[in-house]
């Protein structure tokens, strides 16, 4: 019986001793846990905010190309519907081409492909292609059709960025979610449409791979 109180008495002082410092273990405990979930969700979102800052720029450049794409002699100069071309204009309308893949070149992380039409004949983009086939054979977008194209004619649209649609590239067989960005000016009083096909798919692996760079693992689930 002695045993059993001194048994008992022991236990009360060490549950008086140790309880105030479970307390303070657990609130310890507490703190750094909340103190490294901050820390964790502010690192993920100044990285989250450097990949889009980064896809920002890309898309600013892929706009700014479009525009400049304009101001270009090259470009300028000959860029007239082939009916009323002259044997000069078809030699230097190549440099069209070539100007364009330039400027899909350097805007590559986030543009799929750019075109430009003044009439409802023929497309310039990475070669010359009559209308009807670039946008039935060659490229197909699911929302706009050819007739959509051919409707921008003649209207005033400053950099609009059109929803997201799907965009299939028939000679590959590929498909992907693109946002279509539409420009219209005049060239010698004629009305001209650029087009600038920004990939989603390259958005999203850019943001992805600055938070991988960052050890960050993310998982996109892509629910239709």
């Amino acid at each position: 019986r002695l045993f059993a109180t001194l048994r008992s008495r022991i236990v009360c002082y060490f549950a008086i001793v140790l309880l105030p410092l479970l307390v303070i273990l657990f609130y310890a405990y507490s703190h750094f846990l909340q103190n490294e979930s901050r820390e964790t969700l502010g690192r993920l979102s100044m990285t989250l905010e450097a990949g889009t800052q980064s896809v920002d720029t890309s898309i600013d450049a892929a706009k700014k190309a479009c525009i400049t794409l304009f101001y270009d002699n090259r470009v300028k100069r000959h860029l007239k519907p082939i009916s009323l071309s002259s044997t000069e204009d078809r030699v230097a309308q190549v440099e069209i081409h070539s100007t364009i893949n330039a400027m899909v070149a350097i805007t590559d992380a986030v543009t799929e492909t750019m075109l430009l039409y003044l009439d409802d004949q023929y497309v310039f983009s990475d070669g010359l292609y009559s209308f009807e086939d670039y946008f039935n054979t060659l490229y197909s977008f699911a929302d706009y059709d050819a007739d959509y194209w051919r409707s921008l004619l003649g209207q005033r649209i400053m950099l609009e960025m059109l929803p997201a649609t799907q965009m299939t590239q028939k000679r590959v067989n590929t498909t992907q979610t693109v946002i279509p960005v539409v420009y219209t000016t005049s060239v010698s009083g004629r009305p001209v449409v650029a087009v600038i096909a920004l990939s989603v798919d390259s958005m999203v692996a850019t943001v992805r791979n600055n938070l991988f760079s960052q050890g960050v693992q993310l998982v996109i689930l892509d629910k239709e």
